[in-house]
């Protein structure tokens, strides 16, 4: 339903298609002539919904498709992946060589066949690394002009490092056959002895000590002094008195290879007194001696038996 608008005249319009015209200046044709253009009208009213209109019933689906609509520019979501199909036996055209190259793939086996030689590059190219030495030797070149001499190369293999000590009993500095280092005589008249820690005369290295001979110490003492005599004084030995002895018993014994008997009367037997007496010595006669300690003794050699030889030590 369209409302008519409060300002317009109801005798001077109508309505065709749903469009108000104004038929009160109509040209000879029917057509509308332009009169002159009136005030500004007032804001026209805005139809509320539910007040002034409704909508109307859904209208039936139409049976005619209509035109197909234009391509979207937004990729519609992915569907799922269909079935596998069958391979095809016609291969398609082949497609355009890219400009983009792919990446690279694995390195293929080294091929077994050489292929033909190239043409000599007239640039040399960049000299590639050292390859491994040859176990084959090749074939003798000619011989080529001697050269200038070189200066003397250190020599290969071990080499006496510096403080090592060779003995010879050949007086050659063994620089002039090693062909290197510099080399002294070393420990003349000396013997070696291996080093010691705990000793403080073989705790070092080199350290030198001891000596050919030897002084012991002057002795300095005075003379034993006089022994005095001893004297013993003392009293004789009394006399000893002898008392008489018992009777024997009657009675023989035969003495001798003649047969008797004799027969002995009873008789005493008296043991006659003994008197005797000792004196003991008197004093000794004085004993006189001294004895006087030796003063400085003589050098002596401490030289053990020796072999002579040359040490010879690298200095550097």
């Amino acid at each position: 339903m369209i409302k008519k608008p409060s300002n317009v005249d109801a005798d001077n319009i109508q309505t065709s298609g749903g469009v108000v015209k104004n038929i009160s200046t109509l040209g000879a044709g029917g057509d509308p002539v332009p009169g002159p253009a009136g005030a500004d009208g007032v804001d026209g009213y805005t139809p509320i919904k539910g007040v002034d209109y409704f909508d109307g019933a859904d209208g039936a689906d139409s049976t005619v498709p209509g035109p197909p609509g234009a391509d979207s520019t937004v990729p519609g979501p992915k569907g799922d992946k269909g079935d596998q199909g069958d391979p095809s036996t016609v291969p398609g055209p082949a497609g355009a060589d890219s400009t983009v190259p792919g990446p690279a793939g694995p390195a293929g086996a080294d091929s077994t066949v050489p292929g033909p030689a190239g043409a000599d590059s007239t640039v040399p190219g960049p000299q590639g690394p050292a390859g491994a030495d040859s176990t084959v030797p090749g074939p003798k070149g000619d011989k080529g002009d001697k050269g200038d001499t070189g200066e003397a190369g250190a020599p290969g293999g071990f080499q006496f490092p510096v403080g090592w000590i060779l003995q010879s009993e050949c007086n050659i500095n063994p620089g002039t056959f090693i062909g290197y280092g510099t080399w002294t005589l070393t420990g003349t008249g000396r013997v070696f002895v291996g080093i010691d820690p705990a000793d403080s005369d073989f705790d070092t290295a080199g350290k030198t000590s001891g000596a050919k001979t030897a002084t012991p110490s002057a002795h300095a003492g005075a003379a034993v002094g006089d022994h005095a005599a001893l004297t013993h004084s003392g009293a004789a030995v009394g006399n000893h008195a002898a008392a008489a002895t018992g009777a024997a018993s009657a009675g023989a014994t035969q003495r001798g290879t003649t047969s008797s008997t004799v027969t002995l009367g009873v008789h005493t037997h008296q043991t006659p007194i003994l008197t005797h007496s000792v004196t003991q010595p008197d004093q000794h006669a004085a004993q006189v001696h001294s004895v006087t300690q030796p003063g400085a003794h003589a050098a002596l050699s401490v030289v053990q038996p020796s072999t002579a030889c040359y040490y010879w030590k690298r200095t550097a």
